[in-house]
Parts: structure tokens; sequence; C-alpha cells
């Protein structure tokens, strides 16, 4: 068997045919660097539905926090993760001022009703960029965004919103991993979503500096 062919971009009667529509008022999850905004709407056209002209913003959401590790931390080829990385990131609850206008494509018969497969979510990236921009570009009413199956686990909904979504604003945010006790921390969450895709945790450490010639303290792996 051939490898597969391309998805086929948006078609030429896609503006006659019933878009799957669902309207969102829930809440969404965001992983960042903690260094960056939360709430940022990149036009880069390196992600997966950024418009491919570069005229409005994507917010790559995920509709839990299930969701939101596993988009982000699911590319790693192996499972183990250390505490230092989860530190530099944060798992950000945003909310919208109005419920969005969503194209859902995890909608039960969506993609067939739309000429699409699953490929416009897990396959090359210039080409969900057109749907992208045909979604965008759907007549009234204007949709803020595309609910979508996570590609590392289709059972959790990633939402990718448009910036002209009104009032997208932090709820609150934490790094993924913190030092706080489990009663006030995080980390209780952090292990069932670890525990639940498999992943294992590194512990890291830095160790106080040494005296001698030559040595200087050294990062400390070991298992949690």
């Amino acid at each position: 068997m051939g490898l597969p062919a391309p998805h086929p971009g948006p078609p030429s009667d896609l503006y006659s045919r019933k878009l799957p529509i669902r309207q969102f008022a829930g809440e969404l999850y965001r992983t960042y660097e903690l260094s960056n905004n939360p709430v940022y709407s990149g036009r880069s056209g390196i992600k997966r539905f950024d418009d491919p002209r570069g005229q409005y913003g994507v917010l790559y959401t995920a509709a839990d926090p299930y969701g939101s590790f596993i988009e982000t931390f699911g590319q790693l080829r192996a499972h183990p993760i250390s505490s230092s990385e989860l530190k530099r990131k944060g798992l950000a609850r945003l909310a919208a001022r109005l419920p969005l206008n969503l194209v859902d494509l995890a909608q039960p018969g969506a993609l067939a009703r739309l000429s699409a497969d699953a490929r416009l979510f897990a396959g090359d990236y210039g080409t969900a960029q057109l749907w992208s921009r045909a979604f965008y570009e759907w007549p009234l009413p204007n949709m803020d965004g595309i609910l979508y199956p996570a590609r590392h686990d289709h059972t959790r909904l990633a939402i990718a919103v448009f910036d002209r979504a009104e009032g997208i604003h932090l709820v609150e945010s934490h790094p993924w991993y913190d030092d706080g006790d489990e009663a006030s921390s995080s980390r209780p969450m952090l292990g069932a979503i670890l525990d639940h895709y498999g992943f294992r945790l590194i512990e890291t450490i830095t160790r106080p500096q040494r005296k001698g010639p030559g040595r200087a303290g050294q990062p400390g792996l070991f298992d949690d």
C-alpha cells in the first residue's frame, strides 16, 4: 500500500453546505511558557490552524487540563518528563466574555458533511490552514474558532480560537509543577494526568556546589 494522499482543500461549494456549529461557553485551558503571556494569539504561520495570510491570530487551547497537557507534551517520543521542564510551563485557565461560535469538527458526521477527514487535525499544516481561512471567512454567523479532537488523544477536545473572539481573559494560572504541599498545590492533578498518559516524572534537583578544584555542582536526577 502507498502512502495516503494529501488531505484535500476546502471544496468549492463549502459555503452552500450546513456548517456544524457549536456554541461553547466552557473554560479554556492553555499550556504556555511562564515567561510569556498566557493569552496569546499567534500569527507565525507555523501552527496547524494559523491564518496562511497572517491577517488574524489564533489562540490554541483545550477544553480540559488533560487535553492541554497532551497537546503540548504528547510530542515527546520518550515518556520520562523532568520537573524542571514542567516548572517552566504554566497551565492557564481562560474564559470568554460571550459564548464562542465554533466549527465543531468533533460532531458526529461533521467531517463527512464537509468532505473532510481526520487528516485535517493530524496531517499537513498547509492544508489545515486553508480550511482555517475558509472557516474564518464563513458567512454569518462569524466563526470564533475551530473545535476538534486533540491529535494525541482523540477523546479530548482542542480549540483554536480566532483573535476576533471577544473578551478572552485569564482566570487563573499556575506552574504545571510546583513545590507546595499537596493540599494546596496542583501536584495531585498532575500525578493523575501523568498516570493517565503513562508519563514518568523525573525530579530534577541542583545539588549544592562541592568544594575542590574543578568540581562544580551537577544536577542530580532521581525518580519520584
